[in-house]
């Protein structure tokens, strides 16, 4: 998966398109994102990181705007860690440095949010710039056929029975064939967090 990542990511940035990867990457980038307060280097996938946002240019947002704040995203169960806040910074928002910089205005951790062991990130963004990027380079998820006709993000929550999405309900016309999706599908969770990203809100 992670190779799969890799070579999807440094295709698209030397197509010359902006990226946005973001989720539970399981390791922390640096020992200020960690309780621990140390970190092994040569750990297989945070060399495999490191080498990405390389040559991805890749930059981690919340450490771009907060680059001396400490917050974890992550916290064990097992030995109730969350309570004396004794986590790491594991699910990330990486960009391309371009995008980040014109598009970007914040990033941040919804770390007060319970229910799991993990809490929400969030990368704040330019709503206008993502849809002119939306309708100059559409993302190549819209491609994929497990997303042809779905109009809006809450279409992909829908009860299993309805036929169609809500949004073209009512509609006789029928939906455009979408050509053979060039995404692996290996990459499809990636696609669908994509699409939530690059969707314009209604």
């Amino acid at each position: 998966f992670l190779e799969a990542v890799r070579i999807r990511t440094n295709a698209v940035r030397k197509a010359g398109r902006e990226v946005i990867l973001l989720g539970d990457l399981n390791v922390s980038i640096s020992k200020m994102d960690t309780a621990r307060n140390a970190i092994d280097p040569k750990n297989p996938s945070r060399r495999w990181l490191y080498g990405l946002m390389s040559d991805a240019d890749l930059v981690d947002t919340y450490r771009y705007f907060h680059p001396r704040r400490r917050q974890y995203t992550h916290w064990s169960q097992i030995t109730g860690a969350r309570a004396n806040n004794f986590g790491s910074r594991i699910d990330m928002i990486l960009g391309s440095s371009g995008m980040v910089r014109r598009f970007s205005y914040d990033a941040g951790i919804k770390d007060k949010i319970q229910g799991s062991d993990h809490c929400p990130v969030y990368l704040d963004v330019v709503e206008d710039a993502i849809a002119k990027q939306e309708n100059d380079n559409p993302p190549e998820c819209r491609y994929s056929v497990r997303f042809a006709g779905q109009k809006r993000i809450h279409s992909f929550f829908r009860s299993s029975s309805s036929s169609q999405p809500t949004s073209d309900r009512g509609n006789s016309k029928e939906q455009p064939k979408a050509p053979q999706c060039q995404v692996s599908s290996i990459l499809e969770w990636t696609c669908s967090v994509c699409t939530y990203i690059n969707k314009k809100s209604s």
